[in-house]
């Protein structure tokens, strides 16, 4: 058995690359991914594998490859989605709530928050 390594056409030193966490969402598949790189950011398959050999790379490999190359677009469509997916998750299941826009721009304002409440699950 022997050895082939996959070449690229660009390299990225370990130290450059920027991380990125997508989740599982319908519409950040690998497909929808190659989708939006297709439209003006086809620069980015110089560092990927060829199309056959792609799908033995980890999703999180090739996002976190897309996000340095490409950078703050990516980031933005990434959580363009995200956030769309999840209102339309908490329209579907009403679980949303009226506030009053004081309470809500006091409360997005506030530094303070509980313990028991990840900062990172809240709103802004």
């Amino acid at each position: 058995m022997s050895f082939s390594p996959i070449c690229f056409a660009a390299v990225i030193k370990s130290e450059a690359v920027r991380h990125i966490t997508i989740p599982q969402y319908e519409g950040l598949a690998l497909k929808h991914i190659t989708a939006r790189l297709d439209n003006g950011f086809q620069h980015v398959y110089d560092y990927l594998p060829d199309q056959q050999e792609i799908h033995k790379v980890p999703k999180e490999w090739i996002c976190n490859v897309v996000y340095t190359v490409v950078g703050a677009p990516f980031h933005t469509w990434v959580k363009g989605v995200v956030q769309e997916r999840n209102q339309a998750v908490a329209k579907k299941k009403g679980d949303t709530i009226s506030m009053d826009p004081a309470v809500a721009a006091a409360f997005h304002a506030s530094t303070k928050v509980s313990r028991k409440c990840p900062s990172h699950s809240i709103l802004t």
